[in-house]
């Protein structure tokens, strides 16, 4: 049924009182003006969460609601950006109740992908457990203490269940978030004399008690207090690192000698650490079949490779060292890595399409900024070391036809005349 028409008069309807058409003046002072205010309000307030970083809407319970739910889109997209987040964030980052509570949102997450009874398929091995895992992973990697170093030990050296795919997959995540949590754990060093010690309180406080959660506690605070006292402890991640550097797949060996850059220790820890790199840079790639057969999987991407067998293990452990201040450094390799076109001729890109290979000209570009860095930073580290045999490859680079490339060597060559 249609509605009636309007009446074509202005005429009252009985009982009501007459009704005047409002003008333009009435219906700005009506909608127009507080719309206005509204509005505005509403965009003092976007202002606000962008610059504190939307704290109000992402506070520690608002993660953890979303990490616990039964919708596994909602935990991966809270993982996703909460990973993201602790970042930049170094309050999170370093507020011990919540690192704990990932700590156990990382163990659920473990034994979750490991009840999963689908291992994936051929072209996918990881299930949605699986993916979810990796990003908690990420989640405890950009933490300010250690607390996930445990269940990142083990998943490094074992991988848990599932397909092999699956498995080399964990094996690699983990020893890359033990690579990033090592550099993240110098955010602790960094932060203001009173939060230090807030944080260390945190633990202490957290610590007592029995159970899991206190333990983990305990070892969070021995380490940063350990850490602020000019004492690091690699925590055994060192262990890791060596066995795994010696892996039959390359991709874990490049990985863990890769992570080395990042993790300190006692004597004995550094001195391991330093052995298992020396002996990468004899590294000739054994076990890159492994790789070739899982990047024939692969097909959105062209493969990429070295044309010398290891060259990237045999050029991370020559960085490594570096980053080391080690007097055993390398020389030979930090000049090939210095030179552009020995990259470029080293780092290849086999397209697919039609078979041809072409310079990685991003990973050739990138090999010789680490270079730079490295050379810098083990002038930093060991004043001692003579490095007269580098400057004039640094030199060279300062002439590059890269802009980025010409700058970092302007910048490592003021470094090697700067005393330290």
């Amino acid at each position: 049924m249609q509605p009636p028409a309007p009446s074509s008069n202005h005429d009252a309807v009985k009982g009501l009182p007459p009704v005047t058409p409002p003008s333009a003046s009435h219906i700005v002072k009506l909608f127009v003006v507080p719309l206005s205010i509204v509005l505005g309000l509403f965009a003092v307030a976007y202002l606000f969460l962008n610059v504190t970083g939307s704290s109000v809407l992402k506070t520690p319970e608002a993660f953890l609601d979303k990490l616990r739910s039964n919708n596994p889109d909602v935990r991966k997209r809270a993982a996703s950006d909460l990973a993201q987040v602790l970042l930049r964030d170094d309050r999170l980052a370093s507020e011990p109740a919540f690192a704990l509570d990932l700590a156990g949102e990382l163990r659920k997450a473990i034994e979750q992908a490991d009840e999963e009874p689908t291992p994936g398929t051929a072209d996918s091995p990881l299930t949605g457990s699986e993916n979810y895992l990796l990003y908690v992973l990420a989640c405890v990697s950009n933490l300010a203490s250690p607390v996930g170093v445990p269940q990142l030990k083990q998943m490094a050296l074992e991988g848990g269940d599932g397909a092999p795919e699956a498995q080399l997959v964990r094996r690699w995540r983990a020893l890359w978030a033990l690579a990033k949590l090592g550099d993240s754990l110098k955010r602790f060093d960094k932060l203001p004399a009173e939060r230090r010690q807030a944080v260390l309180g945190g633990f202490e406080r957290e610590s007592a008690g029995d159970g899991e959660r206190a333990a983990t506690a305990a070892a969070a605070l021995a380490y940063l207090q350990g850490r602020e006292a000019g004492r690091p402890s690699a925590l055994g991640v060192d262990e890791v690192l060596t066995r795994a550097a010696e892996d039959k797949n390359p991709f874990l060996r490049e990985i863990a000698v890769f992570a080395m850059n990042f993790w300190e220790g006692d004597a004995a820890a550094s001195a391991r650490m330093e052995q298992a790199l020396l002996a990468r840079l004899e590294d000739r790639g054994e076990g890159e079949d492994l790789l070739a057969q899982l990047s024939e999987k692969n097909a959105e991407h062209d493969p990429t490779f070295t044309r010398d067998p290891g060259a990237k293990i045999r050029y991370n452990a020559a960085v490594a060292l570096a980053q080391r201040g080690s007097d055993r450094t390398p020389f030979a390799l930090l000049k090939e890595m210095l030179d552009e076109s020995e990259q470029q001729e080293q780092h290849r890109v086999r397209r697919r399409k039609d078979g041809r290979e072409i310079a990685d000209q991003a990973t050739a570009q990138q090999t010789v900024l680490t270079a730079l860095r490295a050379v810098a930073e083990l002038h930093r580290k060991n004043a001692r070391i003579n490095l007269t045999d580098l400057v004039a490859s640094v030199d060279k680079v300062k002439t590059s036809a890269d802009p980025a490339v010409r700058a970092e060597a302007e910048r490592t060559r003021q470094a090697l005349e700067s005393t330290p």
